[in-house]
């Protein structure tokens, strides 16, 4: 059974996340400072291009619970500092604005890194972004956002 405050958070988080996906309008209206909320979708790989210990990405990003189109892409680079270790960039592109994350990346299966900067609907924004692989061309990403 969830408490009453775990219910409003599940609620909250419900609400957020319909206004992400079905009518944006700014981020800052829909999370008040000091606030959180989560989008999760997956990223489907379309290219990739490796050169001199560089590598850069093409991804479509999805949420199938919503739509089967894309909504939104992905464009990434990593430089890879040893064979298990790589300094990734991520900006995630939705129809709204974007989101750009970074950090150290040691697994190609599961990271975890910062949320930098946003634009548009997700300006003011911090956190973190995990991503996990399903398999070699699909990852699951779930943003955890933190409004300013």
């Amino acid at each position: 059974m969830h408490s009453r405050r775990e219910a409003s958070r599940i609620t909250t988080v419900a609400v957020i996340l319909a206004i992400l996906v079905i009518a944006p309008s700014t981020i800052a209206a829909a999370i008040p400072p000091g606030g959180d909320a989560k989008i999760d979708v997956t990223v489907e790989l379309r290219s990739r291009q490796s050169r001199n210990g560089i590598t850069v990405m093409k991804q479509e990003i999805f949420n199938k619970r919503i739509t089967k189109r894309a909504i939104g892409t992905v464009t990434s680079y990593c430089i890879h500092v040893s064979d298990e270790n790589g300094f990734c960039n991520w900006v995630y592109r939705f129809p709204r604005g974007s989101i750009t994350t970074m950090g150290i990346v040691n697994s190609s299966v599961f990271h975890r890194v910062a949320i930098v900067g946003g634009t548009g609907f997700y300006s003011n924004l911090g956190g973190q972004v995990t991503s996990v692989a399903l398999n070699e061309r699909i990852n699951r990403v779930v943003f955890n956002l933190e409004a300013f």
